[in-house]
């Protein structure tokens, strides 16, 4: 399941896209977040999605950045591969990331949470993402 968050077009009154969440954020302990409305956002709907993009990709980057393998990577590749990436959630316990045996045509990087890894049905080991 791929979660992307595209803007859905309306018509509003100030010639602006309408933004719908797709998703709930609740604070799971003392948080500061910063915040600007759209309303505050003097642009055109093709500069939002500039800006989605650079955001994306930052986020992207940040992520990576923490992962040994992408240590040392130039920032223009980083970049360049940012687009590449999709964030995919898997929402429940026992949902299946990788089959034994399916071709091996992707790469994951966690995120967030723990991902068992299994071969011939036995566990090998435990993953997760807060040991990074």
């Amino acid at each position: 399941q791929h979660t992307h968050q595209h803007p859905h077009q309306h018509t509003h009154q100030h010639s602006q896209p309408e933004l719908h969440r797709l998703q709930t954020a609740d604070a799971l302990d003392d948080c500061v977040v910063l915040q600007i409305t759209t309303d505050e956002l003097p642009l055109h709907p093709a500069s939002l999605r500039q800006v989605h993009a650079i955001a994306f990709s930052q986020f992207v980057c940040a992520e990576l950045r923490s992962v040994p393998l992408f240590t040392g990577v130039l920032d223009e590749v980083m970049r360049s591969l940012a687009p590449l990436w999709a964030v995919q959630t898997h929402g429940s316990a026992g949902c299946r990331i990788i089959e034994e045996g399916a071709k091996g045509e992707s790469f994951f990087v966690l995120i967030r949470g723990q991902v068992g890894v299994y071969q011939g049905g036995e566990q090998l080991r435990l993953i997760d993402s807060e040991a990074r």
